[in-house]
């Protein structure tokens, strides 16, 4: 039997994920090559700035072409029956250039890389397995 405290945290994950699906996410939408100050490498755009942001996206997306040092951000917009995107990066060589392309279903995911990103994923994890362990622990809430 799985313990209360677990289920209760699988619920909010499966609740939250239904919503972000339900409503969509924000994504980045922008270049290096027109926004070169705020959108290359050094990543500076913030969630203020919603000129740059899209809204009821599927999933984010950046691309960086490594021999001319492009990056490309976007969001791919909710379509029945076409989600095909797989999470995380991947590396390709399309035409002589390494192209690294990367998809994410978080709110603003694709902009810079924060460290923090995982702590919430890792908390998670290591709760449900603290709490699978131990099965008579009460959730103090």
């Amino acid at each position: 039997m799985v313990p209360k405290p677990l289920r209760f945290l699988v619920s909010i994950v499966v609740v939250t994920d239904i919503i972000v699906l339900v409503d969509g996410i924000q994504c980045y939408n922008c270049n290096s090559q027109s926004q070169r100050d705020v959108c290359g490498a050094d990543f500076k755009l913030t969630s203020s700035d919603t000129i740059f942001i899209v809204d009821d996206c599927h999933f984010c997306n950046k691309y960086h072409f490594s021999n001319d040092g492009v990056y490309i951000r976007n969001c791919t917009k909710k379509t029945p029956g076409r989600i095909q995107f797989k999470f995380g990066c991947e590396e390709a060589k399309v035409s002589g250039t390494t192209v690294e392309t990367c998809s994410c279903s978080d709110n603003l995911c694709n902009g810079a890389i924060s460290r923090l990103a995982a702590v919430p994923a890792i908390i998670l994890v290591c709760l449900s397995i603290f709490y699978s362990l131990e099965p008579d622990i009460k959730l103090w809430i």
